[in-house]
């Protein structure tokens, strides 16, 4: 039910206002996550690709290393000590594949749904 001081809203239009917010906010969400889950390991790979590509890198197993050197960049991000718009900018910068887009070319058309 709406709030009291939008007695001029529908209930309807109240409903379909908050389910797209809700919508949005879900896809905000996913963006992030996919964007930090994808970033990371495809610096990893543009960074230490000499590393990785050897089947054991001081005692650890290529996995293994992998995971290290993932967790140790996914704490620089989630520390604050970089954001996610700054990952980007990096993998596009060293890369040049342009993560954001391709994550937002995955949820065009659905702001309407």
């Amino acid at each position: 039910m709406p709030p009291p001081r939008m007695k001029h809203i529908t209930q309807e239009a109240y409903d379909k206002a908050l389910d797209k917010a809700y919508r949005n906010g879900i896809d905000v969400a996913s963006n992030f996550a996919v964007g930090f889950m994808l970033g990371v390991p495809l610096l990893v790979l543009q960074e230490k690709f000499g590393e990785i590509r050897l089947k054991e890198f001081e005692g650890k197993s290529r996995v293994e290393h992998f995971f290290d050197l993932c967790t140790e960049m996914y704490e620089r991000y989630n520390d604050g000590e970089n954001t996610l718009e700054q990952l980007m900018n990096d993998v596009k910068e060293k890369t040049g594949f342009d993560i954001a887009s391709k994550v937002m070319d995955k949820h065009d058309g659905k702001e309407n749904r």
